[in-house]
């Protein structure tokens, strides 16, 4: 995929990524591996993922702990399936 920024929000932060997926605000469309062999996440609406981003590591972040549980089930698994 293309490093299109305006149009993706890329990322290779498991944790954040989840909290993401968790919001329901983005949708993962797809994992992909860098040169690194390292798993990079990309999803639509880069400006909705910003905001949630700087709400993360601001420990501003609002989830219910069972969706979070969920989310990272599901990305792990999605992530393994790609391999």
């Amino acid at each position: 995929m293309n490093e299109n920024t305006d149009r993706y929000f890329i990322s290779p932060d498991l944790y954040l990524c989840a909290y993401i997926l968790a919001t329901e605000k983005a949708k993962l469309l797809t994992i992909e591996w860098n040169k690194k062999k390292q798993a990079v996440f990309v999803f639509s609406d880069p400006q909705i993922c910003e905001q949630l981003r700087v709400d993360y590591f601001d420990h501003k972040a609002l989830v219910d702990p069972f969706q979070m549980s969920i989310a990272l089930r599901e990305i792990k698994s999605r992530l393994y399936a790609t391999r």
